[in-house]
């Protein structure tokens, strides 16, 4: 609360996001806080009045709040993200010049995306989606698919999501783990069974390849021309942390050369994905089954949203103690 003249004023907090439920709404006001929907559908301009005087914003959608945008909402304070990975969709320079806290939910999302990743990467390497677009276009199946347990799979980032999704490989599939990470993990190379491998070395052995790493400035083209020329043939790619750790057009090189089998991404380097000659990536002409899309929806399970927005407001009433 804000006081005002002798008046006490209600903070308001913009919310973004397609599955913002009346709960969470009520759970906000009942903080004392001024809820202000931005709707799915926001063009710019209108993102840009609904944020010039809110105190709060709970970043749920798909929106990026630039330099530009920021330096007009003149009241923001917090910026509670919905998910992890709020650089893609905050200019973070900018808040830090502006003084505005940003926050997010880890960890809640962990179950959601280790099940997704693991389900893109059997319909990849099963050629579950080839084989369902063969079928139904009239055609008939007749090659065969290698199982998890005879492929070497590398995992490139062993954190939260990165530990879960190697357990489930090497527990469940009898799958040949190997990770790379900044940090050596130990402990989990002696619980998990899996192998240190410096960066390249990783991509030069692996049939898959599973990026599980933050996507940052540092981490933009993790996957370049260099990576690629150095790899297997027909390796697979999976990439749910990211659309910007791989380079776009080496990739294309790399489908074309038959050295990427299959990409599988949730989320694409634009959203929605671009289509036929919109499509400046070419990624999208390849055949179907050479390149998978998901819409940036590992995480949107109704039980992990619900966590995670939970939390967000949680992190929000946190930040106003701070701001108190």
């Amino acid at each position: 609360m804000i006081a005002n003249g002798g008046y006490v004023m209600a903070r308001i907090v913009t919310v973004s996001g397609p599955d913002v439920s009346p709960h969470h709404l009520e759970l906000l006001r009942s903080h004392g806080y001024q809820v202000r929907l931005v709707s799915d559908d926001s063009d710019r301009e209108e993102l840009r009045n609904a944020l010039s005087d809110a105190w709060g914003h709970v970043l749920g959608g798909n929106e990026y709040l630039d330099r530009e945008l920021l330096a007009a909402a003149s009241c923001l304070r917090v910026i509670s993200y919905v998910g992890t990975g709020y650089s893609s969709f905050i200019d973070t320079a900018a808040a830090r010049e502006f003084q505005i806290q940003t926050c997010s939910t880890p960890r809640l999302m962990v179950g959601a995306v280790v099940e997704h990743t693991i389900g893109l990467l059997i319909g990849a390497q099963r050629r579950l989606f080839e084989r369902n677009s063969t079928l139904k276009s009239g055609g008939v199946c007749e090659d065969t698919s290698l199982e998890l347990s005879r492929r070497e799979i590398g995992i490139v980032g062993l954190g939260a999501i990165g530990e879960e999704v190697a357990r489930v490989l090497v527990q469940g599939f009898r799958a040949n783990v190997s990770y790379y990470s900044r940090t050596r993990h130990v402990r989990h190379e002696e619980t998990l069974g899996v192998t240190y491998k410096s960066k390249d070395d990783l991509i030069k052995s692996s049939d898959v390849i599973i990026l599980l790493i933050p996507s940052t400035e540092e981490t933009r083209h993790f996957l370049g021309p260099r990576e690629f020329n150095i790899m297997k043939k027909h390796v697979t790619l999976i990439n749910t942390a990211g659309p910007w750790l791989v380079d776009a057009d080496a990739l294309l090189a790399a489908l074309n050369a038959d050295i990427v089998s299959t990409a599988a991404f949730d989320g694409f380097f634009s959203e929605p994905p671009y289509t036929g000659a919109e499509d400046t990536d070419r990624l999208l002409t390849l055949p179907r089954e050479r390149v998978i899309v998901t819409g940036h929806t590992a995480a949107r399970t109704p039980e992990t949203w619900d966590r995670m927005l939970n939390k967000s407001i949680e992190n929000l009433v946190a930040a106003e103690e701070l701001d108190a």
